[in-house]
């Protein structure tokens, strides 16, 4: 096993990509959430992992209309969307 492959075993053990993840309430935000960032069209839904998934396309959208539709879609700013 070479240098290289330890060290990156041995950040990755002390520094889990997990332990500064976002979770949603730290933004006002819950578990299946719409947002979109202010001046972007796209919409992704958060987990309360600190994940987003994009709805690549409004007929994908629509599919999920138990979400609510268009009008559960919360604006946030472009650091939060990032934040996740």
């Amino acid at each position: 096993m070479s240098i290289v492959s330890l060290v990156f075993i041995y950040l990755v053990l002390l520094f889990p990509v997990f332990g500064f993840a976002a979770t949603p309430s730290q933004y006002g935000l819950q578990e299946g959430d719409l947002i979109r960032a202010e001046g972007d069209p796209d919409i992704y839904i958060i987990s309360e992992h600190g994940f987003k998934r994009l709805f690549l396309n409004p007929l994908i959208f629509g599919f999920y209309g138990h979400l609510g539709g268009w009008k559960n879609v919360k604006a946030v700013s472009p650091q939060t969307r990032d934040a996740f």
